[in-house]
């Protein structure tokens, strides 16, 4: 071999330069080291491999252990439960069995499942006149979904702002008091009981017979093509912020779905 310090052969077995009287095996070790997967036998002799030590891997198993329990008990959380639900609405408009009504249905009985609401009821506009009609009614008799299903509205009656008297709380979503009496005597029979329309409000959160809240379902444009309502409540009380906003996220998926309808069926 060749001495690294003088560059003159000497021995291959010998540890110092027979010119320059330096230590030459020493100075290759770290390079023979880096040979001994080479196929040298002579390398392997002098310097075996180490002995691979195990790694502990039960911390990293405790971590992938945790993170699958976590991703499983984000299941159970209402809102990943409402945005499964959206996702599987959007599973079903792709789907070839899947209708429009069947999605409007099945975002009726997400809002239905998980939020405070008990009446919930989903129009859409008809491309073929431009009226605004009852689709879907969750949580009503038979007899006032037939209601519902009778009545229809012409864009400037859906947006009547003297015959329907509201309080816009966002772009999306107005609130329509009793004490307005925001109805057409047609559209009493679409309550459920209207024989209590008329009743004192005596908390400020309190839902009486005659509130509701509409969510608007925009397409482009910001053309308004449907509209989500709210009504009744299990609590008694009106509709959080919280489950108005995850409803204007449904109206907003929904707005998207109805408007390609509507352009296909145009």
């Amino acid at each position: 071999m060749k001495c690294p310090h003088c560059g003159s052969e000497t021995a291959g077995n010998s540890e110092c330069c027979s010119h320059c009287g330096k230590e030459v095996r020493r100075a290759y070790l770290p390079f023979e080291r880096n040979r001994i997967g080479s196929d040298d036998p002579s390398l392997k002799s002098r310097y075996p491999p180490e002995p691979e030590k195990e790694v502990d891997k039960s911390v990293a198993m405790e971590l992938i252990k945790k993170l699958k329990s976590d991703y499983n008990l984000i299941g159970r959380d209402k809102e990943s439960k409402i945005l499964t639900g959206l996702a599987a609405i959007l599973s079903l408009n792709q789907e070839r069995r899947g209708t429009l009504r069947s999605v409007l249905e099945e975002a009726g009985k997400l809002i239905y499942r998980y939020s405070e609401v008990k009446e919930v009821s989903i129009g859409i506009k008809n491309p073929a006149d431009g009226r605004f009609r009852y689709e879907v009614m969750i949580g009503f008799r038979k007899d006032v979904e037939e209601a519902h299903k009778k009545t229809s509205y012409s864009y400037e009656e859906f947006f009547d702002k003297e015959r329907y008297q509201g309080e816009k709380i966002s772009k999306y979503s107005e609130v329509f008091l009793a004490e307005n009496q925001p109805y057409a005597d047609r559209e009493l029979l679409t309550y459920n009981r209207p024989v209590l329309i008329g009743r004192e409000r005596k908390i400020a959160d309190q839902y009486i017979e005659g509130d509701y809240i509409d969510v608007v379902m925009y397409g482009r444009n910001d053309e308004a093509v449907g509209w989500i309502e709210l009504s009744a409540t299990r609590t008694g009380k009106m509709p959080s912020a919280e489950s108005i906003r995850w409803v204007e996220l449904i109206a907003s998926v929904l707005g998207i779905i109805v408007q390609s309808d509507i352009a296909r069926r145009r």
